[in-house]
This record gives structure tokens, C-alpha cells and sequence, in this order.
């Protein structure tokens, strides 16, 4: 927690100082995307796999690089836009551990370094990375969608970054939600330690 802290001081002081890199796109191909929060076992994995089944919809697994990624662009803005790419899509990378994606970023890596100019913000980063991710897994959605209860922690820089997304929250009783831990045996506290 005290590491999460020290990033989101860094975060907003870093919030002050004048962006080579924007965060918000002015590019309207994309669709607002739409989150959903909550703590882990309030029913996320279900609705995901519900809303899955729209043809407009595409909802990947769980993932734990987006706010870690947003809270990085920032710091990081000050650097070339290849390196900057480079500190992002490193979060993808499958020994970071950050999603249970089947997913290579090498593709979207390459593609992103020549983005033109005014498609260099942290929002075309992020959509690249989600339609990539849409595309290897044969999905056919328009708007994505993250059910990762993870998120939950960065709920104030994923807003900053998505503004106009839709956001829901599902709540679920908190001894529900500990019966559900306990029940899932005690190897699952040690996942959230």
C-alpha cells in the first residue's frame, strides 16, 4: 500500500508540470469504454462473462497493468514517445505477471512507436492495447469493457485518463464477500497479500 502511496503522490505532483503527451485523444474512432469496480468475488467474473456475450461488447479477462500504466505515462512523460511506449507496453509483458491475458504486445509495440503526432496520448495507448488484445482472441466488439476488481485502487487515475466512460459499481454484502474468500479455501489470502 505504501508503494501504491508513494505513486500517486508522485502522480498528482507530477500532474503540475507541463505534458509533452497529452492523456485524452481528440481521435473519435473509439468508443468511450465502460468499467465496472468492486471488490473481488462480488459477481464481476459473471457479469463479465454475460456481457461477453453482446456482439458489441468484448470484456477481456482480468488484468493489473492499467493503473500502474496510467500512473507510469505521467511520470514518465518527459521521455521520447518510443520509450515512453516501451515503459507501458513492458507491463504487458507476461513475467510482469500484470493479466492473465494470452496475449503478445510485440505487434501493437511496433505499431504504436509510429503514431503520428496528435494520436500520441495515453488513451490510443491504452484502446490500442485492448483492441490488440480483441483482435489475437478473435473478438469482435466496438467497446470494451474491464471488470478487474484490482481497478477498484485506481478508480481516481483511470478517471482522469477516461473521463467519459460509463462506470459502475457492484456491491455486494462484505460477509458475503468473505464467506466467498473463505470458501475458496485460504490460498486466496495469500493472492491478496
Amino acid at each position: 500500500m505504501r508503494k501504491i502511496r508513494l505513486a500517486r503522490f508522485l502522480y498528482n505532483a507530477c500532474k503540475m508540470m507541463p505534458y509533452i503527451y497529452g492523456v485524452l485523444s481528440k481521435n473519435k474512432d473509439h468508443s468511450d469504454p465502460f468499467f465496472i469496480f468492486g471488490s473481488g468475488r462480488n459477481g464481476s467474473t459473471l457479469l463479465n462473462l454475460i456481457l461477453n456475450q453482446h456482439t458489441k461488447l468484448f470484456l477481456p479477462p482480468e488484468q493489473y497493468f492499467l493503473g500502474k500504466s496510467i500512473i507510469k505515462f505521467q511520470l514518465y512523460n518527459y521521455l521520447i514517445w518510443r520509450d515512453l511506449v516501451k515503459i507501458i507496453y513492458a507491463e504487458l509483458i507476461e513475467e510482469t505477471e500484470n493479466h492473465l491475458w494470452n496475449f503478445k504486445p510485440n505487434g501493437i509495440l511496433h505499431q504504436a512507436f509510429y503514431f503520428k503526432k496528435k494520436e500520441r496520448t495515453l488513451q490510443n495507448l491504452i484502446n490500442e492495447i485492448y483492441f490488440e488484445y480483441a483482435r489475437q482472441s478473435n473478438l469482435n466488439g466496438v467497446i470494451w469493457g474491464d471488470t478487474t476488481p484490482h481497478n477498484s485502487i485506481f478508480i481516481n487515475e483511470i478517471y482522469d485518463c477516461f473521463p467519459k466512460a460509463k462506470y459502475i459499481f457492484l456491491i455486494r454484502d462484505g460477509r458475503d464477500v468473505a464467506a466467498a474468500f473463505k470458501k475458496g479455501g485460504k490460498d486466496i489470502f495469500d493472492e491478496l497479500a
